[in-house]
């Protein structure tokens, strides 16, 4: 809602989806994290607040959840969880205020390492989304109105005669890609 701190872990397309409509709903400050660079560009260039490129190699969540406190100046009081990583899961957990909630949208294995113990004695809420039933009505509403503009999440388009090549392209993931269209 207005006035709301949000972190969003992952800059794919969900992640930037999220973002947008955080801003369109009136959030305060937006902050958003990716191992691509090209990604967080172009975030940077749609509005996020800040966004920080995670370094697999010596990426620690409790320190990263700690760097994102201090540069927004409070806890985040919801953290969307858009990479479906156990590490990415933690930071945002580590990262979200007491009483608040961490929404999970990305899918990773089917087991977790993330840390319950904390979550349950900061009273943080963890929310599962797996499915968007309902959301379309809403959806269109804010793309309709000019609230949310996804065009630029748009990176790459291919005619539908050459499905089998955008989904090669897709699997190769690009620097530079995000959402692959095939257009009919």
């Amino acid at each position: 809602t207005a006035g709301q701190n949000v972190l969003v872990c992952g800059a794919g397309a969900m992640g930037m989806m999220a973002f947008l409509c955080a801003k369109a709903f009136g959030a305060n400050k937006v902050f958003i994290t990716d191992l691509n660079k090209s990604r967080l560009a172009l975030a940077d260039k749609l509005g996020v607040d800040k966004s920080y490129v995670i370094d697999p190699k010596t990426f620690n969540d409790y320190e990263m959840a700690q760097t994102i406190i201090k540069d927004m100046g409070c806890n985040p009081d919801i953290s969307i969880e858009a990479t479906g990583n156990d590490m990415s899961t933690s930071m945002a957990i580590y990262a979200t205020k007491n009483g608040g909630k961490v929404g999970i949208v990305g899918l990773g294995g089917l087991k977790s390492t993330v840390p319950l113990v904390h979550t349950a004695m900061r009273e943080i809420d963890l929310i599962g989304v797996c499915r968007f039933r309902d959301d379309y009505p809403l959806a269109i509403s804010l793309i309709a109105s000019g609230k949310v503009n996804l065009k630029p999440l748009v990176t790459h388009k291919f005619p539908v005669t050459e499905a089998i090549d955008a989904l090669k392209f897709m699997k190769k993931n690009v620097e530079g890609s995000l959402k692959i269209m095939v257009q009919y």
